[in-house]
């Protein structure tokens, strides 16, 4: 083993330096299991040695680069933060890997491994997508929203049960009573031949992921911190032989920034829409609220200069039977943290479903507006053009506009938000966004 391991590393530094520091200090061990070439839990690299001897030396050095790349981009540890579907999770990062992979100049595979690994090209919502400008999560959720869900459900519960249930046993023990697992099995048969293996391989990568879990909040923080410091010395040695790629440049600028928590990004969405009328006179205690939570300012913490005309903003609330009380709850905890948080011009809540329920005007006394928003009316259909026309004759050219909703309502067009200057779709955990149109005023947040 190591031997094999030695040439790896001499090959990558040699020919993807990128990928060198995490090489040279990550620890090499081997699995043996058949449905197993190579695996990461993010720390360490595992290698069946019996297979790995086997393969043709450029498929060999494409699987490591592989294990590498999700080391780098955190995958587990972020995979272990997030209420997803582990499978289509794994699904999602191993499809940005090898595109960005199958890119290096310096790649090459056979034809047959080619055929093999899981790319885009095998799922149709995903064969017109410039992947590597997406997010893995945003890879995920076209993925929930066009494979088989229920058979993905059921093995993700089922490795899931079994984990926890079972977090004494060894890597290998895992491995092995899940992939002899027949319930499974069973539902792996259910997918096409050129997903099986994909499915399999996600599999190997959920259980590894699980072993995050086994580190304390404190260790989760030091691996991070680790990895990104190996990026930035594998990122001085990349720049130094003049080779850095695209996609490196934008992974370079982000991989420093925490996975932010969809509330923040909401709250900056409202921010940057009125960040034209922020002045710089004094500090404000709601922006140095908002500075602590990530959204970052240079010079002074501005405040509100009430000279401009600050936009109003409407919060629209999906009540429709689609909506689960649990769901409502989410959104009204949101509703609740935006006006703790933010504190800007709210004009109106609206809850509807195919026609309006409730409408109530703010001013200020949130605690009232809350218990209000408590007594849920609706859970009828759904219809988005109810609050559209709601809307119709009051001035919103200036106003944005939230809506929390699940996306299961009537198709729509961007003509139809023309007047708003914002529009934040907030989508429930268990949604679409088919439905939405693109449009340059149109923002979605997926509920993580």
């Amino acid at each position: 083993m190591l031997e094999l391991v030695s040439k790896l590393k001499n090959k990558v530094y040699r020919d993807f330096p990128f990928f060198a520091t995490i090489s040279f200090t990550a620890e090499h061990k081997h699995i043996d299991n058949e449905n197993i070439l190579m695996a990461t839990d993010g720390k360490n690299i595992y290698i069946n040695m019996n297979l790995a001897t086997k393969l043709d030396k450029n498929d060999l050095i494409f699987s490591y680069l592989h294990e590498l790349l999700h080391i780098a981009f955190l995958h587990n540890t972020i995979g272990s933060k997030l209420s997803l579907n582990s499978i289509i999770y794994n699904l999602a990062t191993d499809i940005i890997i090898n595109h960005i992979l199958l890119d290096e100049e310096n790649v090459e595979i056979s034809s047959e491994f080619k055929k093999a690994i899981i790319t885009k090209e095998k799922f149709e919502k995903l064969s017109d997508k410039e992947i590597k400008s997406l997010t893995s999560l945003e890879v995920y959720d076209i993925l929930y929203n066009s494979l088989n869900l229920s058979s993905l459900e059921k093995i993700n519960d089922l490795i899931n049960d079994y984990l926890s249930e079972n977090k004494n046993k060894s890597i290998t023990e895992k491995i092995n009573d899940i992939f002899n697992n027949k319930e499974i099995n069973d539902e792996i048969e259910k997918f096409n031949d050129d997903l099986k293996d994909a499915i399999r391989d996600a599999i190997k990568d959920a259980i590894m992921q699980s072993e995050i879990d086994k580190l304390t909040a404190e260790e989760k923080e030091n691996l991070r911190k680790e990895i990104e410091r190996k990026i930035a010395q594998s990122y001085i040695i990349q720049k130094e032989r003049g080779n850095v790629k695209g996609w490196m440049e934008s992974f370079i600028n982000i991989i420093f920034k925490r996975v932010r928590d969809w509330r923040a990004i909401l709250r900056e969405q409202i921010v940057n829409e009125i960040k034209g009328d922020w002045t710089y006179s004094k500090v404000s205690d709601i922006l140095q609220s908002l500075h602590s939570a990530g959204i970052k300012e240079i010079g002074n913490l501005p405040t509100l200069d009430t000279t401009f005309s600050v936009p109003k903003v409407y919060i629209a609330i999906d009540v429709s039977g689609s909506i689960s009380d649990d769901e409502y709850e989410d959104f009204l905890n949101e509703v609740y943290s935006l006006f703790k948080s933010v504190n800007i011009n709210y004009s109106e809540v609206i809850l509807f479903d195919a026609e309006i329920q409730k409408t109530i005007q703010l001013n200020n006394n949130y605690n009232k507006v809350l218990n209000w928003l408590k007594e849920r009316k609706g859970y009828g259909g759904t219809c988005l053009y109810s609050v559209l026309n709601y809307l119709k004759h009051k001035n919103v050219a200036n106003s944005i506009i939230i809506i929390l909703t699940d996306g299961h309502h009537e198709k729509l067009e961007a003509k139809d938000f023309r007047k708003f200057r914002k529009v934040i779709f907030v989508l429930s955990k268990n949604s679409t966004s088919e439905n939405i149109p693109n449009a340059h005023n149109i923002k979605i947040i997926k509920i993580r």
